[in-house]
């Protein structure tokens, strides 16, 4: 199944983009916010756990070419609860800050909310990622609180921000989204009342 969004498209991953994922997990950013998350695994033995798991759902994040240049998952779903977690990486650098990662949240996210029909999605971000922070409020992501754990950094404690969005909210917004775009779409087309 593909999810499409303006420039962005969501699949499941193949084994090809696990490789590429491999590689994104260098000495920089990305590691440093997102851990290793492949240590010890092959691809495939990653790959098959992920997609063996009923409780994650792991899609490829494509751009308006087709180019893989990203995951994004919805892990820890319990449908009791009707909720999730949320986790994005872009990976390539190329693709930072240019609105790819806002797309494919609210890509997922429409399905989560639709198709899914979950209440509640969640993510834990670093207080210090502020790339992603704004990523997410952009989103509609309220923030909820912070959460002292013992981390990855040699100093101990990390901050992460836990963050928060209701099925009501995300459909709040969309229709201030669609009623946005419908009004843009009408200005460009010139029927506007000339006085």
């Amino acid at each position: 199944m593909v999810e499409s969004s303006g420039r962005v498209s969501l699949r499941p991953l193949s084994l090809d983009d696990v490789e590429q994922m491999r590689e994104w997990s260098g000495p920089h950013e990305i590691e440093k916010y997102m851990g290793r998350k492949f240590d010890g695994d092959s691809a495939q033995s990653w790959l098959e756990a992920v997609t063996g798991d009923p409780t994650r759902r792991a899609l490829a994040i494509l751009d308006e070419t087709g180019r893989f240049i990203g995951d994004i998952e919805l892990e820890h779903l319990s449908w009791g609860s009707r909720s999730a977690e949320l986790r994005i990486c872009i990976g390539l650098p190329a693709y930072w800050d240019r609105g790819y990662g806002t797309e494919a949240v609210l890509t997922l996210l429409g399905d989560a909310f639709g198709r899914m029909s979950l209440a509640q999605v969640y993510l834990r971000v670093h207080a210090e990622n502020s790339r992603a922070i704004r990523c997410y409020e952009k989103c509609g992501f309220r923030k909820e609180g912070v959460l002292r754990v013992g981390g990855r950094r040699r100093d101990g404690e990390e901050e992460l921000v836990l963050m928060t969005m209701s099925r009501a909210r995300f459909f709040a917004m969309e229709a201030v989204r669609q009623a946005r775009a419908a009004v843009a779409a009408a200005g460009e087309g010139g029927g506007g009342v000339v006085h």
